[in-house]
């Protein structure tokens, strides 16, 4: 199980790796990160525009048709299914955390808002 949680942790540190890659180089890593901020919107739906925004900048400015054919490969849909399993299986709680602890990490990077970030 732990490893499962690693594994998705990993995926997450490399967003920065995968942002303006080109959709069809590494369908496995895309459909990974996808789960995870799809999964994001789920646990943590205020910040649902942030998660949003970081996959399009991720999927490097592809089209929709681009995009939905990603979504139809073996690869993609079997990394994007096993990383749903597994972040379902972790603490909701915790995951809700970790996501608000990044949407507020992007929305700084980004210039946007900086909602109840304050001052202290």
């Amino acid at each position: 199980m732990r490893v499962k949680h690693i594994a998705l942790l990993c995926s997450a540190v490399a967003l920065p790796q995968l942002a303006m890659a080109d959709p069809s180089a590494d369908p496995q890593g895309l459909g990974t990160v996808h789960a995870l901020l799809t999964y994001c919107t789920q646990v943590d739906p205020g910040d649902t525009p942030t998660f949003q925004a970081e996959w399009k900048r991720i999927a490097g400015g592809a089209s929709d048709q681009q995009l939905g054919q990603l979504e139809q490969t073996a690869a993609y849909r079997q990394a994007f299914d096993l990383a749903i399993q597994a972040l379902n299986q972790g603490s909701k709680q915790a995951w809700a955390r970790a996501c608000a602890g990044d949407a507020s990490a992007w929305s700084r990077k980004d210039g946007s808002s900086g909602q109840g970030d304050g001052d202290s």
